[in-house]
């Protein structure tokens, strides 16, 4: 089971994706952006990571596992 975690949230019009040590791994223009370099992050990592992801209705939980590139 993953202990680390990754955070996606929205920040002004832009969309913020955080590593475990709340350090920013970059902006981008929606969310699916942020989401899509989240399971880049995690596939270079090779361990599943919990992220943690600001919705309009509040805040929810996923676990991504790294899978290989297409």
């Amino acid at each position: 089971m993953p202990n680390r975690q990754l955070a996606v949230f929205a920040r002004g019009a832009r969309w913020v994706l955080l590593d475990e040590g709340s350090a920013e791994l970059g902006l981008f223009d929606s969310q699916i952006q942020a989401l899509d370099r989240a399971n880049e992050y995690v596939r270079r990592a090779g361990e599943p990571r919990y992220v943690i992801i600001q919705s309009d209705e509040g805040w929810c939980e996923a676990l991504l596992a790294p899978q290989a590139a297409d």
